[in-house]
């Protein structure tokens, strides 16, 4: 995936804010929840189909659901190319993912290595309705033989019309969904991280002004 540095963060982190644990088709086998989404713009942004990939439930409360996804075996590269399992930690109110990525830029003739994680956090009062997200991008560049680290933070309301829906299919821990766990509150905010393959934008762009 390609993008230029004037694509913005919350651009490139947007097709998939949220899962709801809402479902809506099940089998034996499997459960197909709703997946709550706002979109700005996907231009340059892959769209993953829900025949790429599947989901785990790792663990669930009243509060949040932890899913991990991976790639299906017979899932194209073009569709799915996660370098680890994507952990995402979504429940009625709340949503959260860090996204670890490393790129490669070309500045002034100087071969740029840029390394970190963007973070999304977002709360909403249904997920149907507007969301709140904060964005955090750390950056590390490397080149010529110097390093600089820098971090960015954005902050943007998600208006109603933006929001859309999804479809995530869930194979495993689907008994997790009955267990008396399900139903009970956590005497501590809900923590986690969600890993997939992405590229540095906003702060990266400043990390390599200071490095060159």
């Amino acid at each position: 995936m390609h993008l230029t540095t004037t694509t913005t963060i919350l651009s490139l982190l947007l097709p998939t804010l949220a899962l709801s644990a809402t479902t809506t088709t099940s089998t034996p086998s499997s459960t197909i929840i709703s997946h709550f989404a706002a979109r700005y713009s996907l231009t340059s942004i892959p769209i993953y189909t829900s025949t790429s990939y599947a989901a785990s439930v790792i663990s669930l409360n009243a509060v949040a659901t932890t899913y991990q996804i991976n790639c299906l075996p017979s899932a194209p590269t073009s569709d799915c190319s996660l370098a680890s399992p994507l952990t995402l930690i979504a429940g009625p109110n709340t949503f959260s993912f860090a996204e670890p990525f490393t790129a490669s830029v070309e500045v002034a003739g100087v071969t740029v290595i840029e390394k970190g994680t963007e973070d999304l956090a977002c709360s909403f009062t249904h997920s149907s309705e507007s969301a709140t997200c904060t964005v955090k991008l750390t950056v590390t560049a490397s080149g010529a033989g110097k390093t600089t680290t820098t971090s960015h933070s954005t902050k943007a309301g998600i208006p109603t019309e933006s929001v859309g829906y999804q479809t995530l299919t869930v194979t495993g821990g689907l008994e997790s969904f009955t267990a008396p766990a399900a139903t009970e509150t956590p005497n501590v905010g809900v923590a986690g991280r969600a890993m997939v393959t992405g590229v540095p934008l906003g702060a990266a762009v400043v990390a390599v002004a200071v490095l060159l």
